[in-house]
Parts: structure tokens; C-alpha cells; sequence
């Protein structure tokens, strides 16, 4: 190993080290969070102070542009604590992915002002007019994640130039100051996350802050600096940023369960241990295994695309088809074993005061996510075996 590549392991180690060291923070103030509908002021500031927002982001600005394993392994150890929370920190450093496409002066004006600044935004494609450089657009933004506290609204919005073309889609970022936010996430899990709405009227967007979406969701964005991290499709760096709260959720639930097994009896039976019962010990060890086997899957995800990346080339379409259906499986797996540990904490798991109903409900409101829809990434990935070219989804 060189050592550029064991400073970076330090680096990576040094992150996860820091996430484990915010967890009863995050935990203190998860129930807050909660209440408020977005993360406190005390969380923005820990996760902040601990260079969380700085991942992804190019070294040249003060930026982490670590590997997507340890992306993966920050989110998750934060999931552990407060899913939330990892989620708002990893959405805000695929934000930071892609704003890393931009042109040398897009860039600066972004991450130049400091190397903690958040980007949140919303997918949904809103008509666009050209103009003298860059476009304006109006519309609206929904399910921005970390919202309240961005400094960077992300917007998609089309052009078409002519007629016959088709409209492209641009991805672009906008001072959140120039935008307003409406106070639309009323949920019953992820609270938390903020995922408020952007709205824009008339907004100029200038071209050094605008980007083809195509050619960040190919993998074939410039990279002006072309760091390796730069090098890879959106997909699975998108992917990687929500799946890593998900695995920390059942990890919480697991450790949670398991410890109250040992004291807590089974009602109208004879155990006064449930860890006693073999009926919960094989019930444990199934969801421990759906936990491993998430896992497993997310880290695949991560890995193949790093390597790619240190090849200079880009995953195989039926490896980026395999992203779709690994994540969306692994995120089924993740909220069958909290299933199964609620079945064995039994009716307490409901108790307000019991951190186990926010990560279920968290967890199964996380994995409803759009690009972790079951059925989609099964027949993208089927599709792809098939060899059948018909696209249902751009994202691949």
C-alpha cells in the first residue's frame, strides 16, 4: 500500500471514528428531531464540526473526497443512532458528488466560501427558458432532504431548444436564499430529515452552475481534477448514500433487541429470559442473517465501482442493472429483520419511549424511497439478464 493510499485509509478511519463518537449526541436528540421535523441546530453543528459535510467534496476545497465504502461506513455507523440524520449526511455528499462536476468557477463559488456548505434538493424535472447565460426556471422541488439548513438548493430543469429535440434535463444548484421553502414533510418516519419543498419564481440558473443530468447518471460528466471518487456513474453513489442509514437502522435494532433479551421475559410462558427460547433464538439469527446479507449486497455495490473507477472505466450496464435490484433487495431485508425483532420485543417495541418504533418506523418509511422500489430494480435487473433493451427507468 502507498502512502497516499494509507493516508487515506487514516483519513476514512478517522471519519467512521468521528461518526461513532456523535452517536449519543444523535441519540439524545433523535426524539427532537423528530418533534421539530428537521435535525436540531446542536446536530448540524456536531456533524459539521466533525468534517461529516465534507465528504465528497474535492480536497482543494477543504473537501473528503473519500471512497464509497467509507461513505457507506460513516452513514451507517450514524443510522446506528439516528437514521435521520445519516440520511441528511449522505444525501448532502452525493449533492456534493455531483456539484463536484462543475467547471472550475461553478465549483468555486460553491465550496469556495467554506468546505461545510450543504446542497439539498429535489429530482422532479420543471420546464425551463434559455437565456443569455445560463436559464430561468419556476417550479417546485420536493422531498429535500436537509432542507432547512442548506445553503444550496439542487433543482432539475429541461430545455428544449427546438421543437424537434427532445428536452434535456440539467441539474442545477442555486443559492437557497433565492428560493422558498415550504414546510411540506408531514411523515410518519424519517421526520427528521426535513425533506421539505423548494420553490422557485424565475430563477436565473448561470451555465457555470448547471449540468447535463445524463452525463452525471452515464458517468460521463467532465471531471475538471479527475479524482478517481469523480470517475463513476450517479446510481450507485446515490444508492450507497441512503442504503448505509438503512443498515444502521437495523443494526440498531439488532443491538437494541438482543440486549433486552437477556432480562425481559416472555409473557404466558415459561421463560423468564427470552434469549431462553428457541423460538427467539432462530428468530434473532434469521434477522441477523437478512442484516448480513443487506450488507453484503450494499457493500458489492460499493466495491464494483470503486474498482471500476480505479480502472479509469465504468461499471457493465448489467452490473449498474444488478445496483438497482441489489439495493432495492437490500433494503427489503433490512426492514423484514426489524419486522422480525419487533415480533420478538413484542408490544413494547411501541412504546414512545422506546427507540425501536422510531427505527421501525424510520426504516420502513426510508425504504419506500423511489429508488429503492422493489419491483423496479427487479425488472431492471431481469430485463438486463433477458437482454431486453426496453429502459423503465433512466437511472441505471
Amino acid at each position: 500500500m502507498s502512502k497516499s493510499e494509507q493516508a487515506m485509509e487514516q483519513n476514512d478511519n478517522q471519519l467512521v471514528a468521528h461518526a461513532e463518537a456523535l452517536q449519543d449526541l444523535l441519540r439524545y436528540h433523535a426524539a427532537s428531531g423528530e418533534m421539530r421535523n428537521h435535525l436540531t441546530p446542536e446536530v448540524i453543528e456536531s456533524l459539521a464540526a466533525s468534517g461529516l459535510f465534507r465528504l465528497m467534496k474535492p480536497i482543494r476545497f477543504g473537501g473528503t473526497p473519500t471512497d464509497l465504502q467509507s461513505v457507506l461506513a460513516v452513514t451507517e455507523a450514524l443510522g446506528i443512532a439516528d437514521g435521520s440524520a445519516a440520511w441528511v449526511v449522505g444525501v448532502a455528499a452525493t449533492g456534493a458528488w455531483m456539484a463536484a462536476h462543475l467547471s472550475d468557477d461553478g465549483q468555486q463559488e460553491v465550496f469556495g466560501g467554506t468546505p461545510d456548505s450543504r446542497i439539498a434538493g429535489g429530482t422532479t424535472e420543471v420546464p425551463a427558458r434559455r437565456v443569455d447565460g445560463g436559464l430561468r426556471v419556476s417550479g417546485r422541488w420536493s422531498y429535500a432532504s436537509g432542507a432547512d439548513d442548506a445553503d444550496w438548493a439542487a433543482i432539475v430543469a429541461t430545455l428544449q431548444d427546438t421543437p424537434e429535440q427532445p428536452a434535456t434535463p440539467y441539474w442545477c444548484l442555486v443559492p437557497a436564499d433565492e428560493v422558498t421553502l415550504e414546510h411540506t414533510w408531514e411523515t410518519v418516519g424519517m421526520c427528521g430529515t426535513g425533506s421539505n419543498t423548494f420553490v422557485a419564481d424565475d430563477v436565473f440558473v448561470p451555465e457555470r452552475r448547471m449540468l447535463n443530468l445524463a452525463s452525471l447518471i452515464d458517468g460521463a460528466a467532465p471531471t475538471p481534477h479527475d479524482d478517481e471518487v469523480y470517475r463513476m456513474p450517479y446510481a450507485p453513489v446515490a444508492l450507497v448514500g441512503i442504503l448505509g442509514p438503512l443498515l444502521g437502522m437495523g443494526r440498531a435494532a439488532l443491538e437494541l433487541v438482543t440486549a433486552k433479551a437477556e432480562a425481559k421475559a416472555i409473557r404466558y410462558t415459561i421463560f423468564d429470559r427470552q434469549s431462553e427460547s428457541i423460538g427467539v433464538q432462530l428468530q434473532v439469527a434469521d434477522a441477523a442473517l437478512k442484516l448480513r446479507t443487506a450488507r453484503l449486497h450494499v457493500c458489492d455495490i460499493a466495491q464494483v465501482t470503486q474498482v471500476a473507477a480505479h480502472a479509469h472505466t465504468l461499471p457493465k450496464h448489467i452490473e449498474r442493472a444488478a445496483f438497482r435490484a441489489q439495493s432495492s433487495m437490500a433494503a427489503q431485508c433490512v426492514i423484514s429483520a426489524i419486522n422480525i425483532l419487533v415480533n420478538v420485543h413484542g408490544s413494547a417495541s411501541f412504546a414512545k419511549q422506546n427507540p425501536l418504533q422510531r427505527i421501525w418506523r424510520d426504516a420502513n418509511t426510508a425504504a419506500r424511497h423511489a429508488g429503492l422500489n422493489a419491483a423496479i430494480g427487479a425488472e431492471i435487473y431481469g430485463k438486463a439478464l433477458l437482454g431486453i433493451g426496453e429502459s423503465v427507468s433512466p437511472i441505471v
